[in-house]
Formats: C-alpha cells, structure tokens, sequence
C-alpha cells in the first residue's frame, strides 16, 4: 500500500484528495472494495492527529456500525484496527469516538466473543480509549 509508511509518505497520498472517495468505497456490498479502503484509511489514521482528523472529518465513523457486523472477518478486524488508531490520537478525536455509544457497545460486544483476531483488536481500541489521548 502506498499509504504504509511514515507522516509524509501518508501525507503525499492524501494529497491527493482521495480521503472521501475512501469514505465512501466503506458502503460498498463487496469486500473487494472495502478491505483496500479499510486498510488504506486505517494506514491513514497512524499517522499524525492532523491526518486522523481528516479521516475523521469525511465522515469515517458513519461506516462504522455496518463494518462492526460485516459478514467478512478481516473487515471487522480492519474497523478495530482503525477504530485503536483513533482511539490512540487526541482527546478530541477518542471523544468523537464516544459521541457514537453503539461503536464501542460493539467493540466490547467483539472483545468478548468474536475470533481471536478481532477480539485482539477490538481490545486494542478499548485499551486506547482507556489510557487517554495525546492532548
């Protein structure tokens, strides 16, 4: 993936300006489309806070509910990861998070009783809402 990398290599990808393209792909009914954009997006959100924020701001938490229950395994593991990567930016950001109480009554829903991989990263995600953020 092009956006694996540090700050400025995820920076120069979205540059682009394809952050709500990627947004939108989540609402496809094909794991074909998802996954990529769920990978890429989530690469996104490890980057900076400023990075997260414009994750966050083409409106990637409206996708959210229906990638938690997805059919597929590695698209709820994915929203996990991105949802930790969230979770691990600022104060602001993890309460963004929170203003949607059904995501994280999901992600504990998860860290009970799905596959070990997604419990893994849904435990993530609670784990980095527990410990604070970075402002």
């Amino acid at each position: 993936y092009l956006s694996d990398g540090d700050d400025a290599r995820i920076q120069a990808v979205m540059d682009g300006g394809g952050v709500p393209a990627l947004v939108r792909l989540l609402s496809s009914e094909s794991a074909s489309i998802i996954s990529p954009a769920l990978r890429t997006l989530g690469n996104f959100v490890s980057g900076n806070d400023s990075q997260t924020q414009a994750v966050l701001d083409a409106g990637v938490l409206n996708h959210v509910p229906s990638l938690l229950e997805h059919g597929r395994k590695n698209v709820r593991k994915e929203t996990c990861w991105l949802l930790s990567n969230i979770a691990a930016g600022t104060k602001s950001q993890i309460e963004q998070l929170l203003m949607a109480p059904s995501h994280v009554s999901e992600v504990v829903s998860l860290s009970e009783t799905a596959e070990w991989e997604v419990r893994k990263e849904a435990t993530w995600v609670l784990s980095n809402i527990a410990t604070g953020g970075s402002d």
